[in-house]
């Protein structure tokens, strides 16, 4: 139909984006607009499974849900395995920022093709917590303490740190409150 993305292709696109395999998924775009999908619809779509993926993630019996075709609940499955929370929360909130981007430009192929281009580029990118902990020359996983009773006071993340997520922040399109709730930690 006109307009409207294919669903399977749609989970392609984003496994393809994850993977950070930007020539994929913007071949895989093309394929859908020259068959006739809005790249409006698409990224819609992408944000749609970004939803259902996390759902999954946080409670995996939604993917048992009698409306959902076996192969979407088999691909699903296998994605939520391969992707951890902070990933898929970054790529909501980049599509929904890319969303109101693509709706505004005067070309949404280009701007759709842009959106998937930052989200592949941000696929290989730490955790903003992952990239604090390294800034401040800590291990990317924190160490256990030492008992159960001794707890480690959280690091203050030193003010190179700070500026560098900053940074990251802004070329990520990510809110400054998220920054500010982070470093408050």
């Amino acid at each position: 139909m006109l307009g409207l993305a294919d669903r399977e292709r749609v989970f392609e696109i984003f496994a393809a984006v994850m993977k950070g395999e930007t020539a994929s998924a913007l071949d895989l775009l093309g394929e859908q607009y020259r068959a006739g999908a809005d790249p409006i619809a698409v990224l819609e779509d992408m944000l749609e499974l970004t939803h259902w993926l996390t759902r999954v993630k946080l409670v995996p019996a939604v993917a048992t849900d009698p409306g959902i075709p076996e192969i979407e609940r088999r691909q699903g499955e296998q994605m939520t395995a391969q992707l951890a929370m902070p990933e898929l929360t970054r790529a909501w909130q980049m599509l929904l920022k890319g969303l109101s981007e693509a709706r505004s430009a005067p070309h949404s192929l280009m701007a759709v093709e842009m959106v998937l281009v930052r989200l592949a580029y941000a696929a290989n990118l730490p955790s903003p917590a992952d990239a604090l902990r390294a800034l401040d020359g800590a291990s990317p996983t924190p160490p256990a303490p030492a008992s159960e009773s001794e707890e480690a006071p959280p690091a203050a993340p030193t003010e190179t740190a700070w500026l560098a997520c900053k940074v990251a922040s802004n070329t990520l399109a990510i809110s400054s409150t998220s920054w500010t709730r982070l470093a408050a930690r």
